[in-house]
């Protein structure tokens, strides 16, 4: 856009050497304009996906011997526990199978949570 308005600004209101002094900044600002907006949108990985549970924590919403439910994110979701648990234990997300969550009762210094 800065660009543009140079270009037009150039030609109609001024002559010679000012013309493409103009034109030249209104170019670079658009440069770096571009190149920030660039920059801008690739700050960080986007995070969407189930692949995104694995290694999160979540609370078990139900009891899970083994199958049950679980919370993560404020969504309930299926879960697969082989060690099993209780409804309120803090868990682990280990894996995903389909749209069931694999977790695993979290561990503490004292033992399970």
């Amino acid at each position: 856009m800065a660009f543009l308005v140079s270009v037009i600004i150039g030609f109609v209101a001024l002559d010679g050497t000012s013309r493409w002094l103009l034109i030249g900044a209104g170019a670079l600002v658009e440069v770096a304009e571009a190149t920030f907006i660039l920059r801008w949108s690739r700050r960080r990985r986007s995070v969407v996906g189930t692949q995104t549970f694995v290694g999160r924590r979540a609370v078990a919403a139900t009891g899970c011997a083994p199958d049950g439910q679980v919370r993560i994110d404020g969504e309930i979701w299926a879960a697969r526990c082989d060690g099993g648990c209780r409804a309120g234990d803090a868990v682990t997300v280990t894996g995903i199978v389909g749209l069931t969550l694999i977790v695993a009762v979290r561990e503490s210094p004292d033992g399970p949570t």
